[in-house]
């Protein structure tokens, strides 16, 4: 299914911390707090095993793109499961592209945790 591999692809490249999706964001704001609590040895690492993990996202990505599907069921992809994949991914960027409402939602919860 294309629209499947698409979004999977999607999904990897945000996992893998790859702007402008969401995983770049939660990555940045990760990274900014450990530097700011002065462990930048623990950021550079990190940063490093993200660089890394890169390889085995793109790794799958290549194999659902480049490598023949013989004797592999077809999977339909109809209805509310296109919507659903379609959906997720389009929250997927706009989360990497305008992050600032969930982020200070997550800064009033954690603030919250500690009145």
């Amino acid at each position: 299914s294309p629209l499947a591999a698409v979004v999977m692809t999607a999904s990897l490249l945000s996992l893998a911390g790859i702007p402008p999706l969401a995983g770049f964001v939660g990555k940045f704001y990760l990274f900014s707090a450990v530097m700011d609590q002065g462990y930048t040895a623990i950021a550079y690492i990190g940063f490093v095993m993200s660089m890394v993990s890169v390889y085995y996202y793109l790794s799958v990505v290549k194999v659902m793109f480049l490598n023949e599907g013989e004797g592999l069921p077809d999977v339909p992809v109809h209805g509310a499961l296109k919507f659903t994949l379609v959906f997720t991914m389009l929250i997927t960027l706009v989360i990497g592209l305008y992050p600032t409402p969930l982020a200070q939602m997550a800064i009033a919860a954690a603030q919250s945790l500690f009145r």
